[in-house]
């Protein structure tokens, strides 16, 4: 014999559900798909000086503004590239490229940057990761 969910039963397993996801969101893990980009397995840390990802595998683009509190510094990049390919692209708060790059291996590399900046990662079926970090 099968027993009926009540309603409070029911209403807990269905919060307990939506906060999880809530969770998995806030934290970038699972599978996300937006007219921007897919991201399976998609790990993300970022604060107002560092940017970093791994993830199982992502296409499409994303961007980031990162701020120095010392002016002029360095940005410090690692891209780690198991399979796909990875595009970045530094640009200044004024729009000047200051760096640009397709097809990036496993690497690791430093730009000079005047102040705040826009860090944008492309990719196309990339699996692997890539941190941007502003050395201070």
């Amino acid at each position: 014999m099968r027993k009926q969910m009540n309603f409070k039963t029911a209403v807990f397993v269905l919060v307990g559900i939506v906060l999880l996801l809530q969770v998995m969101g806030t934290l970038g893990i699972g599978a996300k798909k937006s007219s921007a980009h897919l991201q399976i397995g998609y790990w993300e840390k970022s604060s107002a000086q560092s940017w970093s990802a791994d993830y199982i595998l992502w296409d499409g683009w994303q961007q980031r503004t990162l701020h120095p509190t010392t002016q002029p510094t360095t940005l410090h990049v690692t891209v780690q590239t198991d399979a796909g390919s990875c595009a970045l692209q530094i640009k200044s708060a004024d729009g000047e490229i200051l760096f640009e790059r397709e097809d990036l291996p496993t690497s690791a590399f430093d730009v000079d940057i005047p102040g705040d900046v826009v860090v944008r990662f492309t990719a196309d079926q990339h699996k692997g990761g890539f941190s941007a970090e502003i050395l201070e």
